[in-house]
């Protein structure tokens, strides 16, 4: 591609001797100009631009000051000051505008070309930087982590259990790097959910030794080495031990762990307390996709109707609500269908059943345990539509040969 170089000096001879230095080979475009007072709109309208050529004219402090005002805006642009023998009578707007060569006049047109070769080879070498730094930034930014948050109105709903289980199934292939949050700051049931002795614990991530709040920095050095490995594909950052340290993490804490953990995960799976506190609102904030859990009886759908009704007020698109009823009876008055004709279409429902109990009690997630299992197989297709290509269920065991009794229907008719 031809270059363009702008040359701004009062008297045409400085752009003329260019013109002559540049005659053999490809020619560059050669614009002239009398002031840098116009050098800046023919910079942004006539552009690109990549050498600007600043005469002798030009090496006044308030040329200069133009000069450093043209290289705020355009810091790739190449630049060349010409001087006279004298000494610049600004020398901090001279630094400021930060030429790449500085040429005395009168000069051979050789010195010339070579200082424009020079600084075009210089400018096209911060485009190329500044381009491929752009790459890393927008690479960087598609490869944030996703966050999912599970949460819902009321305690007991099974919202642990979920968490838990989702983070398995983004685990599963074992390719993706997963952490499940336990953001109950005060309660968390994860650490007992998988019957984990972790060494460390959300506090200790946005606080240092000293009880002073980490920084941004702080928080990504602890958390390389303070999350605890499950054998289920995810790593787990428990919830603090002493509820006083919980009362002491805030939406802003919050706001900086999940940032910087969707920076070096590929999946991040936040598990929170009832209701909408400050913290549970902080990560609904970063969260692509928000799990909504509730009991399917008449307190528990009620209270999911006015949930669901704030999260609409808090501009929670309708597409990145997922509603699971779970825990439904048989026999008990309400049915997972009634909660249906009160709430619309949901993201899928599950049985209250012993078989989920018993793995919780175990330790272990339900689709690890017992992949198989039908609210196992009803909570893979209720989350298909948020999990990732490549986190697929188990497929059923298709032999003939009689099959050897689940535990789960153990002690069945």
């Amino acid at each position: 591609m031809r270059r363009r170089v702008l040359v701004v000096d009062r008297r045409p001879e400085l752009a003329d001797t260019l013109r002559t230095a540049l005659s053999g080979g490809e020619r560059p475009e050669i614009v002239h100009l009398r002031r840098t007072t116009q050098a800046l709109d023919v910079l942004v309208d006539e552009g690109p631009w990549d050498v600007l050529v600043a005469g002798p004219s030009e090496e006044s402090g308030a040329g200069l000051r133009r000069l450093a005002q043209i290289r705020e805006v355009d810091p790739t642009l190449g630049l060349l000051v010409t001087v006279n023998g004298k000494e610049p009578s600004d020398l901090g707007a001279l630094v400021k505008a930060r030429p790449d060569e500085l040429v005395r006049v009168p000069a051979a047109p050789a010195a010339l070309r070579t200082a424009l070769l020079a600084t075009a080879a210089a400018a096209e070498g911060r485009r190329s930087g500044a381009i491929e730094a752009a790459l890393r930034t927008a690479e960087q930014a598609t490869r944030l982590g996703r966050i999912y948050t599970v949460s819902g109105p009321t305690g007991g709903c099974g919202k642990t259990t979920v968490a838990v289980n989702l983070a398995a199934m983004l685990g599963k292939p074992g390719t993706h790097r997963v952490v499940l949050v336990d953001l109950d700051v005060q309660f968390g049931e994860v650490t007992a959910a998988l019957q984990l002795r972790p060494a460390h614990n959300l506090y200790d991530m946005v606080f240092d030794a000293n009880d002073q709040r980490a920084s941004g920095a702080e928080v990504a050095e602890a958390l390389a080495t303070g999350l605890t490995e499950t054998p289920y594909g995810f790593s787990v950052l428990p919830a603090p031990r002493d509820p006083v340290h919980g009362d002491a993490i805030t939406a802003d804490d919050v706001t900086q762990l999940l940032a910087v953990l969707r920076q070096h995960a590929d999946y991040v799976v936040v598990d929170t307390p009832t209701g909408l506190r400050e913290g549970v609102l902080a990560a609904l904030d970063l969260s692509e996709d928000i799990i909504v859990v509730s009991q399917v009886d008449v307190p528990g759908v009620a209270n999911l109707r006015t949930f669901l009704s704030m999260l609409q007020r808090l501009g929670v698109a309708p597409e990145h609500q997922h509603v699971l009823l779970n825990k439904e009876m048989v026999d008990s008055g309400v049915t997972a269908h009634d909660a249906m004709e009160i709430l619309g279409p949901v993201a899928g429902s599950m049985p209250f059943d012993a078989g989920v109990l018993r793995a919780l009690n175990e330790g272990k997630p339900l689709c690890v345990v017992a992949p198989h299992h039908p609210v196992a197989a009803k909570l893979w297709r209720a989350l298909a539509a948020v999990l990732p290509p490549d986190a697929v269920p188990p497929s059923e065991p298709t032999d003939e040969a009689p099959r050897k009794r689940r535990w789960w229907q153990r002690g069945s008719a």
